[in-house]
């Protein structure tokens, strides 16, 4: 059986700062407009070391299509997805995961790495 961990990481946009909260300081400071709640997607880097988050900019490379991957993790449509630059979008597989470039909302300029 899987169970999920449940966990966020918050971007305060006013103080341009990312934090990790507890339950208690995240169920106060979720309903703040300058608030972005980032959920963790259950997915980490394939060697288990790093935590894959929304907006994450992501490398993933499929061995058995010899394709490597970029782009920024959403969730749609019930399934967090990896939005390539082209518009287009892969399922995000764990074992596929090389690295985390960074987070979007902390470093905006990794959209255009994304596009």
């Amino acid at each position: 059986n899987y169970i999920m961990e449940i966990e966020f990481k918050v971007w305060n946009k006013v103080m341009q700062e990312m934090f990790y909260p507890d339950w208690d300081e995240l169920a106060v400071r979720a309903k703040l407009p300058e608030m972005v709640l980032l959920q963790y997607t259950g997915i980490k880097t394939k060697h288990g070391n790093e935590k894959v988050y929304l907006g994450d900019v992501i490398h993933m490379y499929n061995h058995d299509a010899g394709k490597h991957y970029e782009g920024v993790v959403e969730f749609e449509e019930g399934s967090f997805i990896l939005r390539l630059p082209e518009g287009t979008w892969e399922y995000i597989h764990q074992e596929y995961v090389t690295g985390i470039e960074g987070n979007i909302y902390p470093n905006p300029e990794l959209l255009q790495l994304a596009k």
